[in-house]
């Protein structure tokens, strides 16, 4: 599904690259990608963390990597990209997950309206991983629960088997 959402978002902005990025432990994972690979990357690295360094997380939009202090010097910068915007990803309850964003090797103009859509696109991004997150935790509390009933059969057959064993063990007298 989310790589739905990112060819969405290339198609939308006609952007050869888009990437979902979640942050953890000041790395940034690039789970999710359209026109390159993904991976683990540092926040020096990345992009990504920029939109949530801030009090309240804002999109970010960079016609010109080149002509921007904080980008201009990155090695996907020298690379040859131009275009960056990202669109913070916050959870429901207000936690900040990571960024949607596109690329593109071409300098651009990126006005409010892209910017916008752009949320939009993280929003869905993070309303399909809210579900997936919580589809893994009924799972792991069925799969506990499954153990438990598991458990407790085994112990009520043990219980029952008890006064079989007791009878066993009794001496039978020949009448």
């Amino acid at each position: 599904e989310l790589d739905f959402v990112l060819q969405a978002v290339c198609r939308a902005f006609s952007a050869p690259y888009a990437s979902l990025a979640l942050y953890h432990n000041k790395q940034c994972v690039v789970c999710n990608t359209v026109g390159f690979p993904g991976g683990r990357l540092t926040w020096s690295l990345s992009a990504c963390p920029w939109n949530l360094m801030c009090k309240m997380p804002q999109t970010i939009a960079c016609g010109d990597l080149l002509e921007d202090a904080r980008f201009a010097d990155q090695p996907w910068t020298r690379q040859g990209l131009r275009t960056y915007c990202s669109a913070p990803m916050l959870a429901s309850n207000g936690e900040r997950l990571g960024s949607c964003c596109f690329m593109d090797n071409m300098p651009r103009k990126v006005d409010a309206g892209m910017c916008r859509l752009l949320n939009n696109f993280g929003e869905i991004a993070v309303r399909v991983l809210e579900r997936h997150i919580d589809l893994a935790v009924r799972l792991e509390e069925a799969r506990q629960t499954a153990r438990q009933l598991s458990d407790e059969t085994a112990y009520n057959s043990q219980s029952l088997l008890e006064p079989v064993k007791v009878l066993e063990s009794c001496p039978v007298e020949d009448v």
